[in-house]
């Protein structure tokens, strides 16, 4: 969508002061929208703040791929029970990756012969990992079930 420098003029006159602003103080606009958002200020009389830079974004969770030697912690007969562990470590900042995923899929009686689906972690990761799988199995993780009873007739 192309939008004109009138545009840009007619939306920022509607706009009040503190949101005029803050939109010009964001540091996301494009030199043409910060340019008509300057000569609004200006025409309101309004004192033109120094454009802030945008909040770096918070560091990625570590790549699987340089994170040191692979172990496998633990292998599930499904791939459902298997991701929904990996997801966890996942959540507790641990990078993980799911192994024989396709053959436990395509053939799931295979996937009994094989062992079911690998859970790789980095083996710097194994001890707290393990703490991690404990507080799963105990149940720490669950979610509390609202409907525990059966509702009335």
């Amino acid at each position: 969508m192309d939008v004109s420098r009138k545009d840009l003029e007619e939306r920022y006159a509607e706009l009040n002061d503190d949101a005029l602003l803050k939109r010009y103080s964001s540091g996301t606009l494009t030199e043409l929208a910060a340019g008509a958002a300057r000569e609004e200020l200006e025409r309101r009389g309004i004192p033109l703040p120094q454009p802030t830079a945008p909040e770096p974004p918070p560091p990625a969770a570590p790549d699987i791929a340089t994170a040191g030697p692979l172990v496998a912690i633990s292998a599930k007969l499904t791939w459902f029970e298997a991701n929904i562990l990996c997801s966890l470590l996942h959540s507790e900042g641990i990078p993980a990756q799911l192994a024989d995923t396709h053959l436990a899929t395509a053939h799931h009686f295979l996937s009994f012969a094989t062992g079911g689906v690998r859970i790789l972690i980095p083996e710097r990761s194994v001890a707290r990992v393990s703490e991690i799988v404990a507080a799963f199995e105990r149940g720490e993780y669950s979610l509390d079930d609202d409907d525990t009873e059966p509702p009335p007739p």
